[in-house]
């Protein structure tokens, strides 16, 4: 089975708050950034030149666009409501475990549950979970399902005769189904929600909306940015050294799609570094500790050496650059 890594500079795959500068780093780093189409090259369309016999400076093979000419779309500022601040602290409250035995699960309570699911008497796909999580109204299940558990005990396992919407995916829309679910354990928030909980929540969600406005804007631009490059020649030093990062982690991975892999992401690299030296980003700054920084916390990563390990050396490096490269072309478009 194939290890998954992380293309961290091809930033048009990532969903909202995916990267930390232009919307947070992805938190899950078993994912995989998709090559846009734009960039899509293959290994035989390309020239390579043998950079440790030739002097290869990116600048003279790489052109592309000023970001300043990229045309971005006008969002409108979404402001938080009230209700979406309240009902977000809600979710976001510190749960205590309900240990009496005779509690009863509440509207409102988060439950541990164990569930199957069967049609006509059979399994179905992503019908069955253990220990997972629900805020019962939350309405996170169909219609019925939370509403089913209400009033049942921890260890108390309930049979929900229930029917999937008319909207739902073909397989199973308007179908009927039978769950079983066991109660594992019953969490509550203790206290009433204060008004500081409420304006909290309101501010992280505020700090969210604009991650995402940031992700949304990054990637617009940078899709432009990358429609526009043009590279005479790519260095034999990038082709080798993204192929054996990618081979690192796809050890059955053909010949073909390691090359295709390495032409894709050294074309991202390369607009990196020209703009890298465009903007005269060094490495021993502070700015580039912040970020570097910035992207160890959100992966949970204690070192440097760590970063290089699981993302690999190159992709490392890139992604912190280009986190700078993200966080100041916002700041002026803003």
């Amino acid at each position: 089975m194939k290890k998954k890594i992380v293309t961290l500079f091809l930033a048009l795959g990532m969903t909202a708050a995916s990267m930390t500068g232009c919307g947070g780093a992805s938190s899950d780093s078993s994912s995989v950034a998709n090559v846009s189409a734009a960039s899509a090259n293959t290994a035989a369309d390309i020239v390579i030149v043998d950079d440790s016999k030739e002097k290869y400076d990116p600048s003279e093979n790489v052109t592309i666009m000023d970001y300043h000419d990229a045309k971005v779309t006008d969002a409108e500022k979404h402001e938080v409501t009230d209700e979406e601040a309240k009902t977000f602290a809600e979710q976001n409250r510190e749960l205590t475990e309900v240990t009496d035995e005779n509690a009863t699960v509440e509207d409102g309570d988060t439950v541990n549950i164990d569930f199957a699911g069967k049609m006509n008497g059979e399994a179905f796909d992503g019908g069955t979970a253990q220990g997972y999580e629900l805020v019962i109204g939350s309405g996170s299940f169909i219609e019925g399902f939370e509403d089913g558990l209400i009033g049942a005990k921890k260890g108390e396992t309930r049979t929900l005769e229930l029917t999937f919407p008319e909207n739902y995916n073909e397989d199973l829309a308007g179908k009927d189904v039978e769950f079983e679910v066991t109660i594992n354990s019953i969490s509550r928030a203790e206290g009433e929600l204060t008004d500081e909980d409420i304006e909290a929540a309101r501010a992280e969600l505020e700090e969210q909306n604009e991650l995402y406005q940031k992700q949304n804007t990054c990637g617009e631009i940078w899709e432009q940015i990358e429609n526009s490059a043009k590279i005479k020649a790519y260095p034999k030093s990038y082709i080798d050294g993204f192929s054996a990062e990618y081979k690192s982690y796809y050890t059955d991975a053909s010949e073909e799609e390691v090359r295709d892999y390495a032409a894709n992401v050294a074309k991202n690299a390369l607009i990196v570094d020209v703009m890298q030296k465009e903007m005269d980003i060094k490495e021993d700054t502070d700015e580039y500790k912040k970020a570097l920084a910035d992207i160890m916390e959100q992966y949970g990563i204690t070192s440097e050496e760590e970063l290089k390990k699981q993302f690999g050396e190159m992709n490392a490096h890139y992604f912190v650059i280009q986190t700078i490269i993200f966080d100041r072309i916002y700041e002026e478009m803003k």
